[in-house]
């Protein structure tokens, strides 16, 4: 799926829409793990689309956002969560949920990303947005190996060297497209 960014405010609109579906609609896998891979160069829009995407789940489960959502450019990972006050089709109400953040821009070797548990960030989140996957050292396969019962969402943001407009194309389980046609038609390729 490809959706036409030409500011912020529309690619906070398709994170929202995308927490949304996560939240609201069942996964094809067995699990209620998703993990979201933010891919791009600097500047295309990955941490206003993973801002927008925290501020929207945690809104969903009924947590209050916190001021501001900071990057995990050198903190590695940031954690939100605590215990739901509303059900949607995944979680019911006082439900502890969790939401990981990790930005691995910095990460220069599999020691590092076994350092901070990595591993178990991945394998006990419902949710774990991760920028830059593709600077995860190879040899580690931390992000090529199969996580326990997780529905893997890949996200490609891109900037058009010529306009402030980005494409953002989507790889998700086919109930969650659907969603997302509906919700954000106005922006799709």
């Amino acid at each position: 799926m490809r959706v036409r960014s030409c500011s912020s405010l529309d690619t906070s609109c398709v994170a929202v829409a995308l927490a949304r579906a996560v939240c609201g609609l069942p996964s094809q896998s067995t699990g209620s793990a998703t993990v979201v891979y933010l891919s791009g160069t600097l500047g295309a829009g990955k941490s206003v689309f993973a801002r927008a995407f925290i501020y929207e789940w945690l809104r969903i489960y009924g947590l209050t956002p916190p001021q501001s959502v900071p990057s995990p450019s050198f903190s590695i990972v940031n954690e939100y969560g605590g215990v739901s006050t509303s059900s949607t089709a995944r979680v019911l109400a006082g439900t502890s949920i969790r939401l990981v953040h990790a930005d691995l821009y910095r990460i220069e070797s599999p020691e590092e990303l076994l350092n901070i548990g990595f591993n178990e960030y991945l394998n006990q989140s419902d949710v774990c947005l991760v920028e830059w996957p593709e600077k995860a050292p190879a040899e580690s396969g931390l992000l090529t190996r199969d996580v326990a019962h997780s529905t893997h969402v890949k996200i490609l943001c891109t900037k058009s060297d010529a306009s402030e407009h980005r494409e953002i194309q989507m790889e998700l389980p086919q109930p969650w497209q659907q969603h997302l046609k509906n919700e954000i038609s106005e922006l799709l390729f």
